[in-house]
């Protein structure tokens, strides 16, 4: 008997039929639906004890087993996700925490069952890209430091938040998320300040290449904050244009961030404020963090040994350079008809400037290279434009 294009439940259904009529053979009804008589007697006696509902499919899983995870552990880890929406590893170590190992799941099997509670939604796998350059990756604490202006969002009061983090690039321990009604530079450095005073100084301030961190018209994209940064023994370091990935750690926080503090945003700014420092404390203290060995950020971060003082560091340039103080208009005077143009950021203060040979001259502000110059060439209106230092004297780029 042919069975293309009948599903199981039509089949039997049939064979049913046909075992009522009593026409057939017991035995040769089984062998023309292609079952055996035990089959044959089981199907029989569903459909006497429960009619035609008796025929449909059952589950095939047991209906107990030895390794279901407790519920008081299933509702932990739930309890865990909706809190902090954190992912089933980081999870799996706080319910340790509370539960025998015996009886907690894998990192898998959390995974599994936050899926099933629609508590994780499957997201499209990403191309990995390529590693870009350059790569800022401390060994210690306070080696480096990032800082960025989350983008900005709308409060419920209809005024725009810019948030500013600033966080260890080692230890991944969040100092200060800040929102603002604007972005500036006075903001910044004036968080970075209360940050300094209660953390110490770091080598290194990971930023952008974006306003308020860096410049893109003055030598080596230094800006205001830069100078205050170099004033104050910390040297400020930017990533590609267009890279943000090189600030990956930093762009990787500003997604929890946004997650849980933004969505939806508070009304006002305070109450905004408010939100943004308890996910502070709790990444800093309660999340562990895969590349921290499953520690916390808190556990891991070390104060500086750098102190702040408040005031800049005093510093004096080598005898054998030309010492020039920058006036309002950003210039230094060089003989009696020219310039050299610096940065009006420079304004006030002193810059030294080195003769190398062949009438090039380096320019130094404290013991960082600002550019080049060279007497009689690359002169306009009086004025010396100064070529940064991976460019060479003609101008062109260096590849």
């Amino acid at each position: 008997m042919p069975w293309q294009n009948r599903s199981p439940m039509e089949q039997k259904i049939a064979f049913i039929r046909e075992w009522e009529s009593g026409q057939y053979y017991f035995n040769s009804l089984c062998e023309a639906y292609g079952v055996s008589r035990k089959t044959g007697y089981k199907i029989i006696k569903r459909y006497k004890e429960n009619g035609l509902y008796g025929l449909s499919s059952r589950p095939r899983h047991p209906l107990s087993s030895p390794n279901t995870t407790p519920a008081q552990v299933v509702e932990k880890i739930m309890w865990w996700r909706v809190k902090t929406g954190w992912g089933a590893k980081k999870i799996r170590v706080k319910v340790l925490e509370e539960h025998d190992e015996g009886v907690v799941p894998s990192v898998t099997t959390i995974h599994n069952i936050l899926r099933r509670e629609g508590l994780v939604v499957a997201k499209k796998r990403r191309r990995k890209a390529e590693p870009s350059y350059p790569v800022f990756d401390p060994v210690q604490s306070n080696e480096i430091w990032s800082a960025d202006y989350k983008g900005d969002f709308l409060l419920g009061n209809k005024k725009r938040c810019y948030p500013l983090t600033v966080c260890d690039s080692y230890s991944r321990f969040i100092f200060k998320a800040q929102g603002g009604y604007r972005e500036n530079t006075k903001s910044v450095i004036r968080e970075l300040k209360k940050a300094f005073k209660a953390y110490g100084k770091p080598k290194y301030l990971h930023t952008d290449n974006g306003s308020p961190f860096a410049s893109i018209q003055s030598p080596c994209g230094y800006g205001q904050l830069s100078y205050w940064l170099l004033d104050h023994g910390v040297i400020p370091v930017f990533s590609d244009p267009g890279r943000p990935d090189q600030n990956g750690r930093h762009e990787r926080m500003h997604r929890d961030l946004k997650s849980r503090c933004c969505k939806p945003p508070a009304y006002d700014l305070r109450s905004q404020n408010r939100r943004m420092n308890a996910f502070v404390e709790e990444y800093n203290q309660e999340r562990p963090h895969e590349h921290l060995g499953m520690k916390t950020p808190g556990q891991v971060h070390e104060l500086s040994g750098r102190e702040w003082t408040g005031k800049a560091l005093p510093f004096e340039y080598c005898p054998d350079l030309i010492v020039k103080k920058v006036i309002s208009t950003g210039s230094v005077r060089w003989g009696a008809y020219e310039s050299i143009y610096v940065s009006s950021c420079l304004t006030g203060r002193y810059i030294g400037i080195k003769k190398l040979g062949n009438r090039v001259y380096q320019v130094f502000y404290r013991d960082h290279s600002l550019g080049y110059f060279k007497e009689g060439e690359q002169v306009e209106k009086g004025k010396y434009h100064l070529l940064d230092s991976d460019s060479d004297m003609n101008g062109r780029r260096r590849v």
